[in-house]
């Protein structure tokens, strides 16, 4: 246990050695609320990439990241993840039934100081995480695709921040939680935009845009919102439409 206690000390103090590679956080769900901030059993939609500690060849357990709270896993069995509560420096709250969590390795998650964020021009092949998550105030940044650093969420971007611009090509796109401002380059027939889970990720805003003008009431693009599959998101020449978690669903406004 001594030694468990120590590897997971070394991960957070971030000594575990690190190697040059882009590693890409994965998501899932949480099944059912955390209702106590003393709880250390948290039971997950998908175990998948969790892992505790492997004391013998020296590698920490995964970390997670749910609202503003880091937590780092010390067991996994099944769906039931045992856990270290407010771990790299954050705070143990509750959490919702359903809600996003990021899933990675302590220093795959950035604890640079509220109001720092990147800024300029970037690489993604040359990053060693990513997205990058600022865990003190949950704020997601990506290398979107004009390479360039970019807010990608969770809402509506603040002080200033450039917002993330991701482009598709005359095609059906599946939006990622960290997309903001999806951009559709050219539409000769009607395009699907797949959301991720509304309760997943409540808060979250979409802007979608018709960059070509080639848009029409037929070559549309559509999501489920609104109440409904197939609701008309462009639906004209360089339209646009604006999209926003709540209550569990997707809305227009």
């Amino acid at each position: 246990m001594k030694k468990l206690i120590r590897w997971i000390a070394l991960a957070l103090a971030g000594f575990i050695p690190a190697f040059a590679q882009l590693n890409t956080l994965s998501t899932t769900t949480l099944s059912s609320a955390i209702t106590s901030i003393t709880a250390t059993q948290i039971v997950v939609a998908s175990a998948t990439n969790i892992f505790g500690p492997s004391i013998p060849s020296g590698t920490a357990g995964s970390m997670l990241y749910i609202d503003k709270e880091a937590m780092q896993v010390y067991a996994v069995s099944g769906t039931t993840v045992s856990v270290l509560r407010a771990t790299s420096g954050t705070t143990a709250t509750t959490h919702a039934a359903n809600v996003n969590i990021w899933i990675g390795n302590a220093d795959w998650f950035n604890g640079y100081p509220v109001g720092t964020e990147p800024a300029g021009s970037c690489t993604k092949s040359t990053l060693y995480a990513y997205p990058r998550i600022h865990i003190f105030d949950a704020t997601v940044f990506v290398c979107d695709s004009e390479s360039m650093w970019g807010y990608g969420g969770p809402s509506i971007s603040t002080h200033g921040l450039r917002v993330a611009r991701t482009t598709v090509n005359d095609a059906a796109y599946t939006a990622l939680p960290y997309d903001y401002y999806i951009a559709w380059t050219a539409i000769t027939a009607a395009r699907v935009l797949t959301l991720p889970s509304a309760a997943a990720f409540p808060g979250k805003v979409y802007i979608v845009k018709d960059e070509s003008g080639s848009a029409t009431s037929t070559n549309k693009v559509t999501g489920t919102f609104d109440g409904g599959a197939g609701t008309t998101c462009v639906g004209a020449a360089y339209g646009s439409c604006r999209l926003i978690s709540r209550n569990g669903a997707w809305w227009s406004w």
